[in-house]
């Protein structure tokens, strides 16, 4: 929001989930967003056009179309906006964030991708949430319903607002300058010298993305739901459990290091093989598998009979994993993708090397930000095989005719997991740290945890 001669103007700059901005850089107050459309053609003046006014019901941003003599106008529907529901809105519990104002107040569109709305008496403190019902209410005014939007009091278009900052800037990014202020640190409302910042890119997913520093390290916060995601970049690795991982597993049997004899597990190891080389392409992968509080972002009524707290990771139950996996606006990754980001780089029994796991390494609460840090491989990815973790593919019990780039092997049966030391935990002295390994992999049976994948921000692809 800027400041100057008595008057507050905020500049919309449309980074929301809904309004099909295209992908681009976090975008400060103060500069154009790229993409953002100019008013669009006057409507047929004979058929006053609906445009959807965004509102509050119960805090949740809500589109309420309203009869429009002109939606091309953007005073217009700003003023309609200003003025608050209307007597059947807030019938339905609609509230606004926004100061009441009569008049239309002025808006002008700078080289067609900057709309600004001025709006009276400095310094007006204008909430995240009156921030959203502007800035969504001008993007439909501007941008007719896209084809995937269904009109209609019953079927509003939404409108994710998540990626505007709440005066709190991205870690790693400076605050941003405008009119001589700076956003503040620590603030939760939006004044005259804290100028909101629409975070974007946009996935296709339509899931909103700021991009921070955590431990560290770059990643991705999907901001809807908080889930931390790393940049997995592109590459090729040998799959599978290699003829040296073979050799330093009949090493520590020869050693009697291992609680039992492994003879039964080297026997088994076909269903590891054969190794191969596979192509990887870069992709976004979870920081750790979904707790139980992030799953019930999504599914508010799941419960999880294995979990101690909310911070624990969410072992799904098989006959509720489909109706999790269909709420999610991410897919799964595929078994090559899993591995190759299990072992970040490393040609060893796990990412530590080819010695036994300790116990201690398990990690299935992430409440404690040093134990996630200390958990993490050189990709910033924690607890990988620490609990099992679903894969897109169908179960196979060899690696036989497999890709050799990362697609999943489809088909009906149950699904492979990877994974898996922590479920039977503690440990009974069965050489459970075996199902830590970078290459083991089973069948599904009965839970598993979920560790998302999104593309890049900006990809294709789901």
């Amino acid at each position: 929001m800027r400041r100057g001669a008595g008057l507050c103007a905020v500049a919309l700059f449309l980074g929301l989930t809904g309004c099909g901005v295209p992908a681009s850089d976090v975008i400060e107050a103060g500069a154009p967003a790229s993409g953002m459309p100019g008013p669009a053609p006057t409507a047929d003046p004979t058929e006053p056009a609906a445009v959807p006014l965004f509102f509050l019901t119960e805090g949740e941003l809500t589109a309420y179309p309203r009869p429009a003599t002109d939606a091309a106008d953007l005073a217009s529907v700003v003023r309609l906006l200003l003025e608050g529901p209307n007597e059947k809105e807030r019938a339905t519990s609609a509230t606004t964030d926004l100061p009441r104002l009569t008049g239309g107040p002025p808006v002008t569109v700078t080289d067609g991708v900057t709309t600004t709305v001025t709006l009276p008496d400095t310094p007006i403190p204008v909430s995240r949430e009156a921030l959203l019902q502007l800035t969504c209410t001008v993007h439909y005014a501007a941008a007719p319903f896209p084809p995937s939007v269904r009109r209609g009091p019953d079927s509003p278009p939404p409108c994710d607002g998540h990626g505007l900052d709440d005066g709190v800037p991205d870690v790693g990014l400076p605050g941003a300058a405008v009119g001589g202020g700076s956003v503040p640190r620590g603030r939760g409302r939006l004044t005259g010298d804290s100028p909101p910042v629409c975070r974007s890119p946009l996935l296709p997913s339509g899931a909103m993305w700021s991009k921070e520093t955590v431990a560290g390290r770059p990643a991705w916060r999907h901001a809807p739901s908080g889930v931390v995601f790393r940049e997995v970049p592109g590459g090729t690795f040998r799959m599978g459990l290699s003829d040296e991982e073979l050799g330093a597993l009949r090493a520590i049997d020869a050693a009697d290091a291992s609680d039992d004899s492994l003879e039964y597990f080297l026997a088994d190891a076909t269903r590891m093989r054969p190794v191969r080389e596979v192509r990887v392409g870069p992709f976004l992968l979870a920081r750790h598998p979904l707790t139980v509080a992030q799953t019930r972002h999504w599914l508010p009524d799941y419960e999880d009979d294995f979990a101690e707290s909310d911070d624990t990771v969410a072992r799904v139950r098989d006959d509720d994993l489909d109706a999790v996996l269909e709420a999610l606006p991410f897919r799964l990754p595929s078994e090559a993708e899993w591995e190759y980001a299990a072992r970040a780089g490393t040609t060893t029994l796990t990412f530590r090397g080819d010695g036994v796991p300790d116990e201690d390494e398990i990690l299935d609460v992430f409440a404690d930000e040093k134990r996630v840090t200390a958990s993490e491989n050189a990709f910033g990815l924690a607890a990988m095989g620490c609990a099992n973790e679903v894969c897109a593919d169908v179960w196979t019990p060899h690696f036989e005719n497999a890709p050799s780039d990362a697609r999943p092997r489809t088909g009906d049966g149950p699904r492979a997991v990877r994974g898996g030391g922590g479920d039977l935990s503690p440990w009974q002295g069965c050489d459970e740290w075996l199902l830590l390994l970078s290459a083991f992999r089973s069948e599904l049976d009965m839970f598993t945890a979920i560790r998302p994948v999104a593309p890049l921000p900006g990809a294709g692809g789901r």
